[in-house]
């Protein structure tokens, strides 16, 4: 069980305009954080703190004044290793090592859009609780994370539509492979 579309967590960032979150109506606010609060119930139990903790850097950010910040335009997971688990019955205490990518469209005075692609590598233990016949996260502790990028794929931009447009066009595909083990 999960979200369905890769990309609700950058909608919740920014409209498709690239207008700053704090430009936007506060019901089209309301409804992105919603969104994105959605979204995390269906991954963590209603005790895990990372719900909470995540739901209220979203609104932060949503509120925030800040003109200029880095922007997540999208992101996902390309890999997932299970490295050990352990269940007993309804619980279950899981390593795994996730591979991830994402597109941030950063911004600075000027105004000037750079695009970058990195990628990571991060290892978690979990604590799984089946509820409703669906495994979810009650905690999740990151034990290391290693962050690369293909510079080569950097580019800036002198206004924001053509800094998404490249954005839409570079895939999973286009970016080089998990990071390297340390």
């Amino acid at each position: 069980k999960g979200p369905t579309e890769s990309n609700y967590l950058a909608d919740a960032i920014l409209s498709g305009t690239g207008i700053t979150p704090n430009r936007l109506p506060d019901e089209e606010k309301e409804r992105l954080i919603n969104s994105y609060v959605s979204a995390l119930k269906e991954i963590y139990t209603a005790s895990a703190s990372q719900l909470y903790t995540y739901s209220d850097i979203r609104r932060q950010l949503m509120n925030s004044d800040e003109e200029y910040y880095d922007r997540v335009y999208d992101h996902g997971v390309f890999e997932i290793v299970i490295n050990s688990s352990k269940i007993k019955g309804d619980s279950a205490a899981v390593n795994a090592t996730v591979y991830s990518w994402q597109k941030y469209i950063i911004s600075a005075e000027g105004p000037w859009f750079a695009v970058s692609f990195p990628v990571a590598r991060t290892t978690y233990d979990y604590e799984l609780e089946k509820a409703d016949g669906h495994w979810m996260i009650a905690s999740q502790t990151m034990k290391d994370y290693v962050f690369d990028a293909d510079d080569s794929l950097n580019k800036t931009f002198d206004n924001y539509a053509d800094a998404a447009e490249y954005a839409k066009g570079v895939t999973v595909k286009n970016l080089f492979a998990a990071p390297k083990e340390p």
